[in-house]
């Protein structure tokens, strides 16, 4: 894999408080811990500052504070917060609302998403860590949506490919990387991922495909590539597709994921594999599992210590 030609992410902008060694599973496949410390730059600080400032404004209106079932019933009837109104944003989720931050430390800049955007960007110091772990000359992001990936891989990768085929969420995606002063770090491209595998070829993929929405877990069963529908095709074909461009690939999949299920597809296509669970401080000080990273090819090497 080509070295990296320009990378101004910094060690503290990943946020990584820690990484362990949990488990050998074989000589190709590993599995680590990394914990991820709370986003504290000074433009989050000022962030939760007007966080505060917010919930003592909900307060004297009467407003739920927490997301119990009061605050659900406040959902249903379509009322906002007036920050959500002043971005011209839909009306999120009320247990993803109180995350704004932590997707985008730099949201009330004027980020944008919709509906899908509020549970499927992956949270910012999370994708700062992929982007420290995929940092090459050229890297592609299968599923760009909101762009809060490609704006971490533009800190670290020369140039970024982002990929989606839905034209409103790309833009949103183009309209945040201006945000964070990026844009002209990344071709943005809207199509068929899956059809334009064929003809790109960079040095890193990575990809969070669609889990299946916010119901993706609610089974109570281990979460399977085969959930994966991209393109009529499964998650075990896609990721054999894009190791089949390059086996430096960065997969990001629910924390439910199966371990074993991914360990022997790493055995059966014989590529080092490290699957990483990512580790985030609750709001209550302790630790949850927010989900799992799988590295494959020379992304994963350093934990196999080669």
């Amino acid at each position: 894999m080509p070295p990296l030609t320009t990378a101004f992410i910094q060690d503290t902008e990943a946020m990584v408080a820690d990484v362990k060694l949990r488990e050998r599973i074989s000589d190709l496949v590993v599995v680590t811990d990394v914990t991820m410390e709370g986003v504290d730059s000074d433009e989050t600080a000022l962030a939760k500052a007007a966080w505060m400032v917010e919930r003592d404004l909900m307060r004297r209106m009467g407003l739920p504070l927490q997301f119990g079932s009061s605050s659900k019933e406040f959902h249903k009837e379509k009322k906002m917060a007036p920050e959500t109104e002043l971005h011209h944003l839909p009306a999120p989720h009320p247990k993803y609302w109180g995350q704004r931050y932590k997707l985008f430390s730099k949201f009330d800049s004027g980020v944008q998403m919709d509906d899908e955007g509020w549970y499927s960007v992956t949270p910012e110091a999370i994708a700062n860590h992929h982007a420290s772990r995929c940092a090459s000359a050229l890297a592609c992001d299968l599923f760009t949506g909101a762009g809060g990936d490609v704006i971490a891989l533009a800190k670290t990768c020369g140039r970024v490919l982002a990929i989606d085929n839905n034209h409103d969420r790309l833009g949103m995606a183009v309209h945040n990387a201006k945000v964070y002063g990026v844009s002209e770090r990344i071709d943005f491209i809207c199509g068929d991922s899956v059809a334009l595998l064929h003809s790109i070829k960079p040095d890193v993929l990575y990809m969070s495909p669609p889990w299946g929405g916010m119901e993706y877990n609610k089974s109570g069963k281990e979460y399977s590539l085969g959930n994966i529908n991209v393109a009529g095709i499964d998650g075990f074909e896609l990721l054999k597709r894009c190791i089949a461009l390059t086996p430096h690939v960065a997969l990001f999949l629910p924390r439910n994921t199966s371990v074993e299920e991914l360990a022997t597809f790493a055995e059966e296509v014989g590529i080092p594999c490290e699957v990483e669970h990512n580790w985030v401080p609750s709001e209550r000080g302790s630790l949850r599992l927010k989900a799992i990273t799988v590295y494959f090819g020379k992304l994963a090497q350093p934990a196999l210590g080669r």
